[in-house]
């Protein structure tokens, strides 16, 4: 699933933004929470003192609001979408669920609010943009139509598209999350969160991480859109599990 995109000189980020769409999503807002704590453990690690570990700034973005600030949602504040300007890196996360068509103007939301916040200004070209799709088909097929629009949206508005994560079956997301990260149930959908980490830490899109880490080319991965879904027997046992 390898696709064209804006190719920027690979350089980390010095301030990145969490946006949820829609805000209200729990599958997309838990899949940002579980990110932002990947992305904060792997600063701590690689660092030579990890009492004093420092990751770029991280901002939850709220696509709705455009002039309260200091709106808090649990530890961090929540900003406007006037403050994408100050980032040069964006992780926008978008959900879908079993009403919305898989292709259509529901399938191109992701895109086209990536486009409207490009042309309002909160968007400046050249920023490097990360998507995370909660696909609610088991196969992901809709969540890999709702990055390729934002693909062509992000070619057309000038912004760099750096590809993406698709976690399948939305609706188990919520408690997919209470599963031991790195255990049975959950450890693929990590390891795709993980690469995505990664790509944004290092400034690289998805397609170019492997070749920086000097992965094997033989087990290289090479694509911009990853599928990632919770292990198979998640499906029959979830459902006997509270949310």
């Amino acid at each position: 699933m390898s696709m064209e995109h804006a190719r920027t000189a690979v350089r980390a980020p010095q301030r990145i933004a969490l946006v949820s769409l829609p805000a209200n999503a729990s599958a997309a807002g838990l899949v940002l929470d579980d990110f932002r704590a990947a992305l904060i453990a792997y600063a701590r690690l690689s660092s030579k003192d990890p009492q004093a570990a420092a990751h770029p700034p991280l901002l939850r973005i709220d696509v709705s609001r455009e002039d309260e600030w200091g709106v808090t949602d649990g530890e961090d504040a929540v900003c406007p979408a006037s403050a994408l300007a100050t980032c040069d890196a964006v992780v926008a996360a978008y959900a879908l669920d079993d009403a919305e068509p898989t292709r259509g103007l529901a399938a191109q939301e992701l895109g086209a609010a990536l486009a409207q916040l490009a042309a309002r200004g909160h968007l400046m070209p050249g920023t490097r943009i990360y998507g995370i799709a909660c696909a609610a088909r088991a196969d992901g097929a809709d969540g890999v139509h709702v990055l390729d629009d934002a693909a062509r949206a992000c070619a057309q508005a000038s912004l760099a598209w750096c590809g993406g994560t698709v976690i399948t079956d939305a609706a188990l997301i919520p408690r997919l999350m209470h599963a031991p990260r790195l255990g049975m149930w959950r450890r693929p959908v990590s390891r795709a969160i993980d690469r995505l980490v990664a790509a944004v830490r290092m400034g690289c899109a998805l397609d170019e991480l492997d070749t920086l880490l000097g992965v094997d080319p033989s087990h290289a991965s090479g694509d911009a859109i990853t599928v990632a879904s919770p292990h198979p027997l998640w499906r029959a046992v979830a459902s006997h599990l509270p949310r």
